[in-house]
């Protein structure tokens, strides 16, 4: 990459960054794509760089490999991949690039390979979604990051100890470091905040110390080195709420639904009134797709509720198709996110990718403000409102209602490849387009929904007894009439 570092002066900064840190690592080992990314192929990264880092014995950091992406940021400067940056205080790229520390095994000589292709593979996300990644956020993998037996299934982001943020040709790059973590860890830093949460893991030398090195054959928790972190976090809970402000969903949402016709109204209805009803709904009555009807869920129980619909919605209805999202977001304010760019035809996106999105900057403005940039459409208001989630974002929702809306803060469920969102509200939160008076009201695709807080009881309520038994099949629909408000769980 010697040569190539020279022909292109952003390439050249980010070297320049890891030559400071590794001067005696002048050829460092590289996982590099055959056929590049501006050249038709499928991976963003251009480069991976792999360092051999002695580690510290004094801050708790055990030797391990380095690993650092070349691509996120703008190498080129001519267009080819990213627009370049031509403000003096812009960034380059998406502004960053990512690193991980992997600790390195006694008998290990080279580095794996596994990290590279985790890297491209968040790579992926951010091109397809148009989002970058930032400290505090997580992602939600569902998986052994090295794809063997280990308890490290999913990720949080945090600052690079030692790669430091560099000015380059083309704009500002941070450096974003990769922490793998448990599944009760993730848990706790939904419920949480990840700046926080990361700070208890330097404390120990199991989560890899100050450096926050990844251990793949980590088995315990950090609860279960020491008992006494729940404490400290279940406090943090209690005095901070959640700073989760929003995760990517499989969402949607109708108007009016046939949910809220009672049995003696639909009695009443011939045939064809019903059929125009439905039609209206976009509902598909002839539909047996299985990946929407009586899918079983062994995980998670379920109870009883009536209204439950035999049919789902089909591609007709107002698409706003699934993907993982990353909102740029402080712990009450949504930023802006215009111009996102999901159509590019080299994106390949991982479906089961979940990334969540919350604030490193806390300033507690319970403010909204637009995610579309201007949307020009006009105010809609809804007598009734139906949400469809898929059930991994489902089961955030009692997160998002104690967390987030009674601290009087917003939370967002947010497609990447669809202009579309749904935000939850309380009456305190300023900016939102709902209120009390009209509590369900959209512009374009963004919906506002305004919850009153016996509507949160009710809901959290009836989530405790979903939770409560051994099974339910998806989807499942609970509705609460006086409230005109609807949820499908497992759309």
């Amino acid at each position: 990459m010697d040569t190539a570092s020279k022909a292109f002066p952003g390439l050249k900064s980010v070297y320049d960054e890891c030559h400071r840190l590794y001067p005696n690592q002048d050829d460092p080992l590289q996982a590099s794509t055959v056929q590049k990314f501006w050249q038709g192929g499928r991976d963003p990264l251009d480069y991976i760089s792999m360092y051999r880092n002695p580690g510290d014995s004094q801050l708790n950091v055990p030797p391990h490999w380095h690993y650092v992406s070349y691509g996120l940021s703008d190498l080129h400067g001519d267009n080819r991949v990213h627009s370049r940056n031509t403000h003096d205080k812009g960034k380059s790229g998406f502004g960053f690039e990512l690193t991980f520390r992997l600790k390195r095994e006694d008998e290990e000589s080279q580095p794996p390979v596994w990290p590279a292709k985790l890297m491209q593979q968040l790579a992926k996300y951010v091109f397809a979604s148009g989002n970058p990644l930032w400290p505090g956020d997580h992602v939600s993998w569902h998986n052994a990051l090295d794809n063997a037996e280990s308890r490290i299934t999913h990720m949080l982001m945090c600052a690079d100890p030692q790669l430091r943020s560099i000015q380059t040709p083309f704009g500002l790059v941070e450096f974003v470091q990769v922490v793998g973590i448990t599944m009760e860890e993730l848990e706790a830093v939904q419920q949480w905040n990840g700046p926080s949460f990361l700070s208890l893991m330097r404390r120990y030398p199991q989560c890899g110390g100050e450096f926050l090195v990844t251990d793949m054959r980590r088995g315990e928790t950090i609860f279960e080195f020491d008992v006494g972190v729940r404490d400290e976090v279940t406090q943090g809970i209690t005095t901070d709420g959640s700073n989760l402000s929003g995760v990517s969903a499989k969402c949607n949402w109708l108007d009016n639904a046939w949910q809220f016709y009672s049995e003696e109204d639909l009695h009443y209805l011939t045939p064809t009134q019903k059929e125009n009803l439905y039609r209206a709904q976009d509902w598909d009555l002839n539909s047996k797709d299985p990946e929407h009807i009586g899918t079983p869920l062994a995980e998670h129980s379920g109870c009883n509720y009536d209204h439950e619909p035999s049919m789902h919605a089909n591609s007709s209805l107002r698409k706003r198709q699934t993907a993982s999202v990353r909102l740029s977001a402080s712990d009450s304010v949504i930023e802006d996110i215009a111009n996102q760019n999901s159509n590019d035809p080299r994106s390949s996106l991982n479906d089961e990718l979940r990334m969540s999105y919350e604030s490193t900057h806390s300033n507690h403005s319970q403010h909204v403000q637009p995610i579309f940039g201007e949307i020009e459409e006009p105010l809609s208001t809804y007598d009734n409102i139906h949400i469809y989630l898929n059930l991994e974002a489902s089961l955030i929702i009692p997160l998002a209602l104690r967390g987030r809306l009674r601290h009087g803060r917003h939370f967002t469920f947010k497609s990447s490849q669809a202009n579309m969102a749904i935000t939850l509200v309380t009456p305190e939160v300023r900016g939102s387009f709902a209120s009390s008076e009209f509590p369900y009201r959209s512009r374009g695709f963004w919906l506002h929904v305004c919850m009153p807080d016996d509507l949160i009881e009710e809901i959290l309520k009836d989530f405790e007894s979903l939770m409560g038994t051994d099974a339910m099949t998806l989807p499942k629909t609970l509705v609460w009439p006086q409230w005109h408000f609807a949820l499908t769980i497992g759309y």
